[in-house]
């Protein structure tokens, strides 16, 4: 029974930490290209999420395999989402959010 035991679990330990990816990137101004520090990057129906740092960049690791929406908001830009396919590799970004025209109330 032990010879059984011990090759399955490591199979099952193997196969569990092989099937996820990173999505790492940079979150810049359309505009300008600066980046934008503390912009909110989330996967939609997860829990995982990151602030980008002060080169505005981001990294979100072991994501689950499959097909995500990553949707990124900051605070006077246009909100961004996109749809991507994550596997055991790392997927790479350039988000260049768009500044929202706003009126000042008079």
């Amino acid at each position: 029974m032990k010879v059984l035991f011990y090759p399955i679990l490591v199979l099952l330990l193997a196969f569990s930490f092989a099937i996820s990816g990173t999505i790492k990137g940079v979150v810049k101004d359309a505009d300008s290209g600066s980046p934008l520090i503390g912009a909110n990057v989330v996967l939609k129906t997860t829990t995982m999420g990151a602030a980008t740092d002060e080169d505005g960049f981001f990294m979100l690791e072991n994501v689950p395999d499959g097909k995500w929406t990553l949707a990124v908001s900051y605070l006077g830009y246009k909100d961004y989402s996109t749809t991507l396919t994550v596997g055991s590799k790392t997927v790479s970004l350039e988000i260049k959010m768009i500044p929202s025209a706003f009126k000042e109330a008079k």
